[in-house]
């Protein structure tokens, strides 16, 4: 898959030809992105799956660490600090 990445970004843009193509010098447009390994929709569920789940470890973590550290204040000290 990496070695296929690199040819096409190494192609660079394609030229616009045939019966659609605008009047005069070629118009040049980016290539379509290359396929999936597969190109299966499992693929993409699975990475979808994965980034949700990444968030939501992360958001966890976030939370329970600034409520771990909201806990050991005093609420008299911590409304001081915030005032």
């Amino acid at each position: 898959m990496g070695t296929a990445m690199v040819a096409w970004l190494a192609a660079g843009p394609a030229p616009v030809t045939g019966p659609l193509a605008p009047p005069g010098p070629a118009t040049w447009v980016c290539r379509p992105p290359p396929p999936a390994a597969d190109g299966t929709v499992a693929d993409s569920f699975g990475a979808i799956l994965l980034a949700v789940l990444l968030a939501v470890a992360g958001g966890l973590l976030a939370g329970s660490f600034g409520g771990w550290r909201a806990a050991r204040l005093r609420p008299a000290a911590a409304l001081a600090r915030v005032a």
